[in-house]
């Protein structure tokens, strides 16, 4: 659900979910359920080196693959990496190939999920 700010920026974003008694690490408490609220605002920060781990990826392209799961696009990051668009083109066509995706949202969701 979404819960509206008074300032009238985006909405925070809350998500009630069941907990499980069996995976409770207060079991004595009896948990029901589990509240996390996201900040629209806050971007959460992808670790790079887990990306070079998972994937195989140079600290270049996994810096690439994290800005563009920022929601960052490929001139913005080449220019934010103080790289050429061309250059920033390789490493993607790289990434691709070492990720066994073929664009750039099908990447996102890879990244997204191997992260979580």
């Amino acid at each position: 659900m979404r819960a509206s700010r008074p300032s009238g920026k985006q909405p925070y974003v809350i998500l009630v979910a069941p907990v499980s008694r069996r995976y409770s690490l207060l079991s004595s408490l009896r948990p029901a359920v589990c509240i996390l609220i996201t900040h629209p605002d806050q971007q959460p920060s992808l670790p790079a080196d887990h990306l070079q781990t998972a994937f195989g990826l140079t600290q270049a392209e996994a810096r690439l693959a994290v800005l563009l799961a920022s929601g960052e696009e490929l001139r913005s990051s080449a220019e934010k990496l103080g790289i050429t668009y061309g250059t920033a083109r390789v490493r993607l066509a790289r990434i691709f190939q070492k990720t066994d995706t073929s664009r750039q949202g099908e990447l996102i969701a890879l990244i997204l999920r191997t992260i979580a």
